[in-house]
């Protein structure tokens, strides 16, 4: 799980498209734009008293499965969100 300054946990929606979740659909009431940034990672800072309600969010697909919405973001996908490139991730552990 990986948090920026203010304590806020990084999440990642499931395609690169922004979306909007509104208030009602949070525990606290926040309401959160998950932006696309870099044409390949659309992901928002939540507060961590709203991680279990996104994560628990689900999306209709082919056949009726129910299918997650969000995912907690990786490093890879936090580094091209912040500045466009997988490359910091990786210098960060210490390889490449």
């Amino acid at each position: 799980m990986i948090t920026n300054d203010a304590g806020e946990v990084a999440l990642a929606y499931y395609q690169p498209t922004q979306v909007y979740i509104s208030a009602s659909k949070t525990a606290t009431g926040r309401e959160y734009v998950f932006v696309t940034r870099y044409k390949a990672v659309c992901m928002a800072y939540v507060h961590p008293d709203d991680v279990g309600c996104l994560l628990e969010m689900k999306r209709g697909c082919c056949g009726g499965k129910k299918l997650t919405m969000f995912a907690y973001a990786n490093e890879a996908q936090v580094a091209m969100w912040t500045n466009g490139s997988r490359v910091e991730a990786q210098s960060s552990r210490g390889c490449c």
